[in-house]
């Protein structure tokens, strides 16, 4: 029994120790797993540390792109206008594409439900025109969350890309410069880059008014990766450009465009200027240079066509200069119009150099060497006045200096200084050779005279007004000094028309209207020698006894008779007669058709603006004229030679219309002024233009607005 007793306490304690061992075995497992929870809650810990405190703006930010886009508000680019307020640059709505590449690639990642990255890029490349291997350059190679792929594009486009759903994808409205004439004025008003900042012309010299200041709009992406407007996100207004009415006359501009193109193509010239300026105020009217440029595709434009060859470009001006060796010599009393002076029969010898004429003749009055343009005469009257004062009128009237006109590239010319200039050298400068100048200057010089003896500050920008219509900045005219007397001003006045009725510039006379002005043929310079190739100009201002525009043409190497007579004295009549026959409203134009006549094998060119092709056809006919241009759609809305003028029977109008053989509106912004009510809104209506209109009679001014839908509206004021 003792014995039975042992082995039950001995197998109690090996329960009990058995039971002993289960339990801390029961505690070893239970240690470890709270181990392994404290260690995978410290890794938790840790990484949601570096989650929300060492890396939270890396978190924040992609929590922020997917859910938020800053989206780019773009200020529009102010308009500009002419001085009639006749709309020139305005904006026009397109669009361009933008991505976010990490975005992209993280959608990727997390093959989150979009449109691939391979849809997206064959609709981009279909519709832009980019290879495959040149957009994937593009992203591969992007340093940040936004990158532009393609810019400016139609606003027709638009839905073929809001068609593609992926967050990362921007679409991105953009205002873009349009030039409502095309391109007429190109180099004056200059052209933007893909930015719409200005790159040349007024466009980059006046930026800083016309390019306004961006702002941007936060906005929530929705589940779908629509972006939508939200209200408590950070968001900065844009502020639009301020607009610029400038001095230019779009009408004249046109004429002198046209009308330097036909003189450019039938003289042979290499290329042609044309600038006008008012003499009482210095202001620009039209500024002209052939051959053009489209400011629309600057990447293939030269440098040479998109500068302002009136003020960028060197050129001796000849003989146009004599009008300053005559001004000084009259202005100090050294001669007077009738005194005899000797052309030496056509040659003078001066040292090593000789002096010609063309037309060499003996003594003759001072007034007669004006008109015949002599060389020798001219190099003899340089030579009587002093240095120092012959100096001080070249200075005066504007040459050597930049006279500070408001638009790039004014270069100040190249004289000689007082103590360079040899008896020699100051006979050569006396007929306008010797020294460099720019037409501006030599168009200012026939200014001063036309003024009275006044050099006016020479200036295009008229006035500039805010978003508001709030004035900010007003131009005015400037003297810069006054260089002669009035009566001396006349004399000159005098000279010049003598010049133009019975001299050298018989080519640019206007029958039954006064125009004062004078040519000039001047060698070019070649590697340091003069050439057998020319630059033939004419300056002068009409009309002679009150001017309103002073002129100055100029032909660079023109071929076969290269004398400014034959080549630049007719551009210039050209110019001016179809200005005063395109403003018959005007004191000028009217005092004009009342003097003209009609000869026996010509007619007045009727008015066809505002007519049908059957309409106009029939109106040419009874004047024995006809019409170019085979496509007939919509009205006329442009018409050369214009209306009054007086053409040869027989000869053609070239017309054009107002809608295309697509049957889409041509002209943007027609002008209708001095057309009947009738006819100017015959043609608003078929370029597709809402008007309204004051007043009854003939329309007198034209005044081009926005209506609340961006859509552009013209106000007709008749009378």
């Amino acid at each position: 029994m003792l014995k039975n007793m042992a082995d039950k306490e001995e197998e109690q304690e090996d329960s009990e120790e058995e039971s002993e061992k289960a339990i801390k075995s029961k505690n070893r497992k239970l240690v470890f797993m709270l181990i392994l929870f404290f260690i995978g809650f410290l890794v938790i810990g840790i990484r949601l540390f570096g989650i929300q405190i060492l890396n939270s703006a890396e978190y924040k930010e992609k929590a922020r792109r997917q859910h938020e886009s800053r989206v780019a508000l773009l200020a529009e680019r102010g308009s500009i206008y002419d001085r009639n307020g006749k709309l020139l640059a305005s904006n026009v709505r397109k669009f361009s594409i933008a991505v976010d590449p990490v975005l992209l690639e993280e959608i990727e990642e997390n093959n989150e439900k979009s449109d691939s990255r391979d849809k997206i890029s064959e609709v981009i490349c279909r519709e832009t025109g980019m290879t495959l291997q040149q957009l994937n350059a593009k992203i591969d190679g992007a340093n940040g969350s936004f990158l532009w792929l393609a810019r400016g594009l139609p606003i027709s486009k638009l839905r073929i890309f809001q068609s593609l759903k992926n967050k990362a994808l921007l679409l991105i409205p953009e205002p873009k410069r349009n030039l409502i004439y095309s391109n007429i004025a190109a180099q004056i008003l200059g052209a933007t880059d893909i930015d719409n900042n200005g790159i040349s012309g007024i466009e980059k010299y006046w930026n800083k008014y016309l390019q306004g200041k961006d702002g941007f709009m936060t906005m929530h992406r929705d589940a779908l990766g629509r972006l939508r407007p939200a209200a408590d996100l950070p968001s900065v207004q844009a502020e639009n450009g301020n607009s610029l009415q400038l001095t230019l006359d779009i009408d004249l501009q046109q004429i002198a465009e046209y009308e330097l193109k036909q003189g450019v193509i039938s003289t042979g010239s290499v290329s042609g200027t044309v600038i006008a300026m008012k003499p009482s105020t210095g202001e620009i009217l039209a500024i002209a240079s052939y051959p053009g440029y489209s400011p629309e595709n600057t990447s293939s434009s030269a440098e040479a066509v998109m500068r302002n060859r009136a003020f960028t470009d060197l050129y001796e001006p000849g003989s146009t200069f004599k009008l300053i060796t005559a001004a000084a010599a009259l202005e100090e009393r050294i001669f007077s119009p009738s005194d005899v002076l000797d052309g030496c029969d056509g040659v003078l010898a001066i040292d090593d150099y000789k002096i010609t004429d063309v037309h060499g003749v003996g003594k003759i009055t001072f007034r007669q060497a004006f008109e015949i343009s002599s060389n020798i005469i001219f190099s003899t009257v340089a030579s009587r006045l002093p240095d120092y004062k012959f100096y001080k009128y070249i200075r005066n009237f504007g040459f050597g200096l930049t006279l500070g006109i408001d638009a790039p590239g004014e270069v100040p010319g190249r004289i000689p200084k007082m103590e360079e200039i040899t008896p020699v050298m100051k006979r050569f400068l006396g007929f306008g050779y010797g020294f460099l100048a720019t037409g501006l200057q030599v168009v200012g010089a026939y200014a001063t005279v036309a003024n009275g003896g006044k050099l006016m500050k020479p200036y295009i920008l008229a006035s500039a007004t805010n978003d508001a219509g709030e004035n900010i900045y007003t131009g005015s005219p400037e003297m810069i000094r006054h260089v002669i007397t009035k009566g001396t001003a006349q004399t000159l006045t005098n000279l010049l028309t003598g010049v133009v009725n019975r001299g050298t510039g018989l080519t640019a006379r206007i029958d039954g209207f006064s125009v004062a002005g004078k040519t000039g043929t001047t060698k070019l310079v070649v590697n340091g020698v003069y050439s057998e190739e020319y630059i033939a100009s004419f300056a002068g201002y009409f009309p002679a006894e009150n001017p309103t525009v002073a002129m100055l043409v100029l032909l660079e190497k023109p071929k076969g008779n290269y004398y400014a007579a034959a080549t630049a004295a007719p551009v210039f009549k050209s110019i001016a007669t179809r200005w005063l026959n395109f403003s018959p409203e005007s004191a000028l134009g009217e005092k004009y058709s009342k003097q003209k006549s009609v000869p026996a094998d010509s007619s007045l060119t009727p008015s066809v603006c505002g007519m049908t092709a059957e309409e106009a056809y029939k109106e040419a006919r009874n004047c024995n004229l006809m019409l170019t241009n085979e496509q007939r759609k919509g009205v006329i809305v442009y018409q050369n030679p214009a209306s009054g003028t007086t053409s040869k029977k027989g000869t053609y109008i070239d017309v054009h219309y107002s809608i295309n053989e697509d049957g889409k509106p041509i002209v943007k912004t027609p002008s209708v002024k001095g057309l009947s009510l009738r006819r100017a809104l015959r043609i608003m209506h078929s370029c597709g233009i809402k008007a309204n209109v004051t007043g009854t009679g003939t329309v007198a001014e034209q005044v081009w607005s926005k209506n609340a839908r961006n859509e552009l509206f013209c106000k007709l004021i008749c009378r």
